[in-house]
């Protein structure tokens, strides 16, 4: 008599959940359904945004890139890019360009430029924001570690939430 292998042993515990689930999953939400869900989001999100375009006043609670997730979920729920709140989300955004092409305002600057280009994409109607687009991505990259490592590495390629630390190595965590 042949041993059980892994494969049977899986059979034999999945079987029972499989046996209980309903013989038809009821259907995923239609965007008629979502539409009074995500009309409430965006209200409430209009409501919480700052006079100067930011959705959280102190840089330790994530700015620029709370603000950067917020523009780009605006837009892409059909909020339209040149409505008075994506506008003023932008132009908080634009404020926070470094002359190194980052957008960030303290620590954290690969991550809150990555949102940021997210948010600069969504409303890039027309080519708008390719210039900065382009510096912030070629800030995102310039974070990478490559020099005097080879593609064996494991740090090649890697990069952290920052610039580079004193120690050369990339936050993998």
């Amino acid at each position: 008599m042949p041993a059980f292998t892994r494969r049977d042993w899986l059979k034999a515990a999945v079987s029972p959940a499989l046996a209980a689930l309903p013989a038809r999953l009821p259907a995923a939400p239609t965007p008629d359904d979502l539409k009074p869900v995500v009309d409430k989001a965006v209200a409430f999100l209009k409501a919480a945004q700052k006079p100067d375009g930011n959705f959280a006043s102190n840089p330790r609670f994530g700015e620029p890139g709370l603000t950067a997730l917020v523009a780009a979920a605006l837009v892409r729920n059909g909020v339209a890019a040149d409505d008075p709140t994506v506008t003023k989300a932008l132009k908080y955004l634009e404020s926070k360009v470094k002359p190194d092409g980052g957008v960030y305002d303290q620590g954290l600057s690969n991550y809150m430029t990555s949102l940021a280009i997210v948010a600069f994409k969504e409303a890039n109607a027309g080519g708008k924001y390719d210039k900065l687009i382009a510096a912030a991505t070629k800030y995102v990259k310039s974070l990478q570690f490559d020099e005097g490592l080879t593609e064996k590495d494991p740090k090649y390629g890697g990069a952290g939430y920052d610039k580079p630390n004193a120690k050369g190595r990339p936050d993998l965590s």
